[in-house]
């Protein structure tokens, strides 16, 4: 690739974060990655062994290949000097890319799997001991059925270690 000058007037970058590049000038390529568990639990009891990526299959599966129809047809001119006025970034984030320049290959990837686990609605025992409610706030009998298998003040959600 030939290398050429870039002439940037001016750059506002509010933030960069999570594998993400921003660029000035030719690179050779790119190859960013990034992998997130976000965990929201009704009741915050973590059991510090979670947090595998080879448990979810959505970080196991093969990259998509992005292949162009064979009738496309690329032209490319390097013609001296960028040249770019003011640039204002509100963030580039998650394996994402702001370049001013050319770059050779790009590859990027973000998988982020979302976990959300909240009790049934009704009465439960909760880590203290004492009698709480989910749902709609509704008077509930405060007689509980018999808890989920496995489940325990330490472990509400009755989760397998």
């Amino acid at each position: 690739m030939a290398r050429r000058l870039v002439w940037l007037t001016q750059a506002k970058v509010l933030s960069i974060s999570s594998a993400a590049v921003f660029q000035i000038g030719d690179n050779g390529g790119i190859h960013t990655r990034f992998r997130a568990l976000a965990l929201q639990r009704e009741i915050p009891v973590y059991l510090g062994d979670e947090g595998s990526f080879e448990a979810y299959s959505i970080f196991a599966r093969p990259h998509p290949e992005v292949r162009f129809p064979p009738e496309a047809a690329k032209t490319t001119r390097n013609l001296g000097t960028i040249q770019v006025g003011p640039v204002k970034v509100l963030g580039v984030s998650a394996s994402s890319v702001m370049q001013v320049g050319g770059s050779g290959p790009v590859r990027l990837q973000s998988r982020i799997k979302h976990i959300r686990q909240f009790r049934p609605i009704g009465p439960y025992t909760n880590p203290t001991g004492t009698i709480a409610y989910t749902g709609s706030g509704e008077n509930l009998e405060a007689e509980s059925g018999p808890p989920e298998p496995g489940a325990s003040p330490s472990n509400p959600y009755g989760l397998n270690r």
